[in-house]
């Protein structure tokens, strides 16, 4: 069924549910604001969402991602092709995909001009070093139909989809290269809890959608390295293992090779050796039994790199 506002998903949930507006509401939110919701005339903040969700048992996140997107042929198309490139890491061929995502109107609404920005941002960060640049690139991405301009100081949760949250993560790890660290833990510390609230609202995991977790150990790792950058080693390293839990436990082990390296730096920075061996040692296996066609020999190499520097330091 095709609707024309999240309240009218919302109101075939509730009927459905045999649920009153007040029931619904009850612990959420008032029933005004409920109404409200119903009738289309806003769009909740994440908090109400995550309530909604665990109400309803159903992923909402999810549904705003389809909301937001035209699902045209053209637009589905490029998206394909841009994780594809995204999976990948062919950040090269950015520039094709730009030009081909300019051809389509449907990329003139909000969620697939934010795309082409992100896009754009992507390649400013990994070919032109640009990060000044990346940033203005990310913030206008992240303003785009908002009435008051986002401030990173004051992140109010207002991330709805997946997209934003992939420009949130472009925008703290260009603070982080430009040595700006506070910036970068306010971003990525921001992105933990919006994504733990989401992950936490469900009773079954599995409602939890696959980007959801992907971004999740890439937004640990990415505050695990913002803390050790600042020499906070302890928060780093429980983030880090945070992280490898996690991946390990819903068997999503993209980031586990990273995160685990990760580890092994941060206990040899500790001077945990023997705990850092064992850490090695597992990581070494991990990568071998992984590395097919070679696609994680740069973290094999970085791993002996960084135990022969431990070994040379003591």
């Amino acid at each position: 069924m095709k609707y024309n506002h999240f309240g009218e998903l919302l109101y075939e949930l509730r009927t459905m549910c045999k649920l009153t507006q007040g029931e619904v509401s009850d612990g959420i939110c008032t029933i005004r604001q409920y109404c409200r919701l119903e009738k289309g005339e806003y769009y909740p903040r994440i908090n109400i969402l995550n309530g909604l969700s665990k109400k309803f048992n159903i992923n909402l996140h999810n549904y705003f991602e389809l909301y937001f997107s035209n699902e045209s042929v053209a637009s589905i198309k490029c998206k394909l092709e841009f994780n594809k490139i995204l999976e990948n890491n062919l950040a090269e061929e950015l520039p094709m995909i730009i030009e081909e995502f300019k051809k389509h109107l449907d990329f003139t609404i909000k969620e697939n001009c934010q795309m082409i920005l992100y896009a754009r941002a992507l390649h400013s960060f990994y070919f032109d070093r640009n990060f000044e640049q990346t940033i203005e690139l990310c913030m206008e991405a992240l303003n785009l139909d908002k009435k008051d301009k986002i401030d990173i100081k004051k992140n109010d949760n207002l991330l709805y989809n997946n997209i934003e949250l992939s420009i949130w993560n472009c925008l703290g790890s260009c603070y982080g290269a430009l040595d700006k660290n506070e910036e970068a833990i306010q971003i990525f510390s921001s992105m933990k809890e919006v994504i733990e609230s989401r992950i936490n609202g469900f009773d079954d995991i599995k409602l939890v959608s696959i980007y959801e977790k992907k971004i999740y150990e890439l937004v640990l790792y990415n505050l695990a390295s913002s803390y050790m950058l600042e020499s906070m080693l302890a928060p780093a390293l429980e983030l880090t293992e945070k992280g490898i839990m996690f991946s390990i436990t819903h068997n999503n082990i993209r980031f586990l090779p990273n995160l685990m390296i990760r580890k092994f730096e941060l206990l040899c920075m500790l001077n945990e050796m023997k705990k850092a061996e064992e850490v090695h040692r597992t990581t070494i296996e991990l990568l071998k039994l992984v590395n097919i066609d070679g696609k994680y020999e740069k973290q094999i190499k970085k791993l002996e790199k960084i135990y022969n520097e431990c070994h040379n330091l003591k």
